[in-house]
């Protein structure tokens, strides 16, 4: 058996070595450098009242901060106007995700939104079974909606939580990878979610905006 990982630590790999009855050689550990690409150019914007104020009308803390992210790199490139290419623009909270939505419909409808999210865990842990059961079931075909509408070119934007990425095949080539409002709680989901963009060794923009 052998278990590969590019973000676990030493203590983490050694962990699952012991979970699974491995011998610790057969956990390989790509190197830590390996998520820093090449072809990302990571951008960081200054907060500033003034360009939040563009983007209050209608939206939450949240939307008003990934719209000025959006906004500054629609500005510096016209990536995502190139055929097959696509963005993401990653939140914290599963509640913000319909607030940026709209808010990228409503100041670039041209280029579109839908939403990904996981099943709130606090409403799962209350419901009933079958209530929870329910409940996924109905996120899930929202989500794959929104997965093939992003896939599809119906849209350029998804606007997703940490719950968007494993196991998610993107057809088209991300080119964007935008974070708007709050940082993710690690450097290392930082590194995970940017690291979503570029794979097919395009240059990618990653843009972080911090209120």
């Amino acid at each position: 058996r052998l278990a590969t990982t590019a973000t676990a630590t030493t203590t983490q790999a050694a962990a699952l070595a012991r979970t699974f009855g491995m011998r610790a050689h057969a956990v390989v550990i790509a190197e830590p450098s390996t998520f820093a690409r090449d072809n990302l150019h990571l951008m960081v914007l200054r907060a500033s009242p003034m360009l939040e104020a563009k983007y209050r009308a209608r939206t939450n803390d949240a939307a008003r901060c990934t719209c000025v992210a959006i906004g500054a790199l629609l500005g510096a490139t016209s990536v995502l106007d190139e055929d097959g290419v696509c963005g993401i623009a990653y939140v914290t909270f599963r509640g913000d995700v319909k607030h940026v939505v709209a808010a990228i419909n409503n100041y670039w409808p041209e280029h579109g939104a839908a939403g990904y999210h996981g099943v709130g865990r606090r409403s799962s842990e209350e419901a009933a079974p079958e209530v929870a059961q329910a409940e996924a079931e109905r996120v899930a075909r929202e989500n794959r909606a929104a997965v093939d509408a992003w896939n599809s070119g119906q849209v350029s934007w998804l606007v997703a939580t940490c719950a968007f990425g494993m196991g998610i095949d993107a057809k088209r080539e991300v080119r964007a990878v935008v974070h708007g409002g709050r940082f993710p709680p690690t450097p290392k989901d930082y590194a995970q979610e940017i690291g979503r963009g570029g794979r097919k060794g395009s240059a990618t923009w990653c843009v972080l905006y911090l209120s």
